[in-house]
């Protein structure tokens, strides 16, 4: 294994108020409380200083907030080994994205813990993500994969939003591990191959005695694809919208619902437990599976003693340990030249001419926009990062933006 002697440690100095974001381009990293600072700080080890070069940092307006930015630059052609520690302050953290890159991992007490603060939580590559949490508090949780990514959260203790929205788009899956999840309105949603779960961490035997690990108000399950919405422990809720648009199926039978509506448009199945009324919506291709004692409109059959849940296997943390990566330049094709018309006459030339003009004015607005804009963003960036206090000082190389 190379040996990781090359090193920066950066931490962010702007003037803005908080930084309640973090992007990941096209690498992974592991993301830690900072209980020290009040601002994020980056260390970053590599095998060689080509790749140390590689890397660049960027500080960004966001809708929550100031975001930074990581991510290798396109147009370097390195390889190597190296380690992202990223330092957070403790419990600010509410945008995450990770994008093409590898594997991130979320330590304990970086999440937002504020009831009216949002969190969203997106994968839109092939690298997972692991969050480790105690408690989970906002008003809104957003989680979603779309790539080929596993975005797992394990939540010790419990999970209180006023909202949770779950979905994946293609190949990823979404796991909410939580002994407890409390929510106005919980949305699970596979539009692709992957699979939403929800439970507990713990793999247990669920009985008509065992404490609800979710209670909502109002819960909405839909799939679009192969891939299936499963409920791995009982739960409550007032009502339910049910809605099997492909091969998935949808498997809440765990879940007491008092009413619920159902709708099958595709080939899958759905299992559920209705206690007050149950509307059923069928193409005859799925079938929906009842109990509870519900009134019931539409066709359903009787819940099977046994039901063929897809099991879920939990991630495990991946051990911390060097990544290799090799990078190669992206290269840029020239755009094909615009042919006029060789003559124009009359209306027509009346017509080139004021377009012209129109297109000079718009261009002359837009390169001082963008002068302005520029100017700014690179005074922002210049004042953006300065030498930071962190855990590892050997063989530092100061960054200054």
């Amino acid at each position: 294994m190379s040996t990781l002697n090359h090193q920066k440690i950066v931490n962010v100095t702007a003037s803005v108020d908080s930084v309640h974001g973090l992007v990941l381009r096209n690498t992974g990293g592991y993301i830690y409380e900072d209980r020290a600072n009040s601002k994020p700080s980056v260390v970053f080890r590599t095998s060689n200083m080509a790749l140390l070069n590689a890397l660049t940092l960027k500080l960004m307006a966001g809708n929550l907030g100031a975001v930074v930015e990581l991510a290798f630059a396109p147009n370097m052609t390195v390889e190597g080994q190296y380690l992202l520690d990223i330092f957070v302050p403790t419990n600010s953290l509410q945008y995450l994205q990770t994008d093409q890159g590898g594997d991130t991992i979320v330590a304990p007490r970086v999440l937002s813990a504020n009831a009216s603060r949002p969190i969203s939580i997106s994968s839109f590559g092939m690298g997972s993500v692991v969050v480790e949490e105690s408690v989970v508090l906002a008003s809104r949780l957003v989680v979603e994969s779309r790539g080929s990514s596993r975005v797992q959260l394990n939540v010790a203790r419990s999970v209180s939003a006023e909202s949770v929205d779950l979905s994946t788009t293609s190949l990823g899956s979404i796991a909410l591990l939580a002994n407890s999840t409390t929510t106005k309105h919980l949305s699970a949603v596979s539009a692709g191959s992957g699979s939403v779960y929800m439970g507990s961490p713990a793999t247990k035997t669920t009985t008509k005695t065992t404490p609800v690990s979710l209670n909502a108000t109002s819960l909405t399950a839909k799939t679009y694809g192969d891939g299936n919405v499963v409920f791995l422990d009982a739960g409550t809720c007032q009502g339910s919208d049910i809605q099997t648009s492909g091969h998935g199926s949808v498997y809440m039978h765990l879940v007491r619902c008092q009413n619920s509506n159902v709708v099958i448009l595709g080939t899958g199945n759905t299992y559920l437990t209705t206690t007050g009324l149950l509307r059923v919506q069928d193409s005859e291709l799925g079938t929906v599976f009842a109990t509870g004692g519900a009134t019931v409109t539409g066709s359903v059959m009787v819940m099977p003693p046994s039901v063929p849940v897809p099991p879920y296997v939990p991630m495990v943390e991946p051990a911390r340990s060097p990544r290799t990566i090799r990078l190669v330049a992206k290269t840029t094709t020239a755009r094909p030249a615009t042919t006029l018309p060789a003559k124009s006459t009359g209306a027509d030339a009346s017509l080139w001419f004021g377009l012209v003009l129109g297109l000079s004015a718009v261009i002359l607005i837009a390169c001082i926009v963008r002068k302005v804009r520029a100017k700014r963003g690179v005074q922002m960036q210049l004042k953006a990062f300065t030498e930071a206090s962190t855990p590892v000082a050997t063989n530092q190389v100061v960054l200054h933006f």
